[in-house]
Formats: C-alpha cells, sequence, structure tokens
C-alpha cells in the first residue's frame, strides 16, 4: 500500500479491530465466556420480570383496583394508550424498526442492511412483550 493510505484503512475500523480482539479472546476462554454470557443473560432476565411486573402494577393493576364502571373503562383504554404511545415512540425513535423481528431480517438480508442498525434493535427490545 502507498504512504498515502492511513494506518486506519490498512487494518480496518476501530470496531472491526476491537471484535476481532474480543472473538480471540472468547475462543481462547471459552468456558468463562459461557458462564459470562449465562450470568448476563441471566441478569437481563431478572430486570425484565421486575420491568414487566411494575408496568402491570402501575397500569392495569391501577385498572383492577378501580371500581366500576372506570375500571371497565380503564381496562380497554389502558392497553390501547400504551400501544398508541409505545407506536409513536417507534415511529419516532426508530423508523425503521418496520413489522416484526423476522421481517426486519428479511428486510435487512435482501436490500438494506441498516434496517438492523442499533437504535431499531434497542426499540424492538424495549417495545416487545
Amino acid at each position: 500500500m502507498s504512504p498515502a493510505v492511513s494506518t486506519e484503512a490498512q487494518s480496518g475500523s476501530w470496531f472491526d479491530r476491537e471484535s476481532g480482539r474480543v472473538r480471540r479472546v472468547a475462543k481462547r476462554f471459552l468456558l468463562l465466556t459461557i458462564v459470562l454470557i449465562g450470568a448476563l443473560c441471566g441478569i437481563l432476565a431478572v430486570l425484565f420480570h421486575r420491568f414487566t411486573e411494575a408496568a402491570r402494577g402501575l397500569m392495569i393493576g391501577r385498572a383492577l383496583t378501580a371500581s366500576e364502571p372506570w375500571r371497565s373503562v380503564f381496562i380497554v383504554i389502558t392497553p390501547a394508550i400504551i400501544f398508541a404511545l409505545l407506536a409513536w415512540c417507534i415511529r419516532r425513535l426508530a423508523p425503521r424498526a418496520v413489522g416484526a423481528n423476522l421481517a426486519r431480517v428479511r428486510i435487512a438480508y435482501n436490500s438494506n442492511p441498516e434496517a438492523l442498525g442499533w437504535r431499531s434493535i434497542v426499540a424492538t427490545f424495549l417495545a416487545t412483550p
């Protein structure tokens, strides 16, 4: 390569270098990697459970404790309002997060790899019940 080419262009982007380094370490310490991934999955499962229980208590739980006729009204309106709010947030913050996960993967595979950007993945993770 000519001296005019930068060293970053020769060795790839920072993310490529770091992800390669992480892969090499993960292969070297496979058991430790498996244990760490399992621990991370467990922590995420506990956090998801707590988030779900908090959301249930704050939203539909309050509707269930209300007296009639408000109870019936809140039971119908609460999911509709939450759905509209989630749809608005996804369209506003991650417009490429269209369809279900499989549909997004097909879009990314066939034509647009940016459909699997970090914003759409985070939005899908947070909005999927």
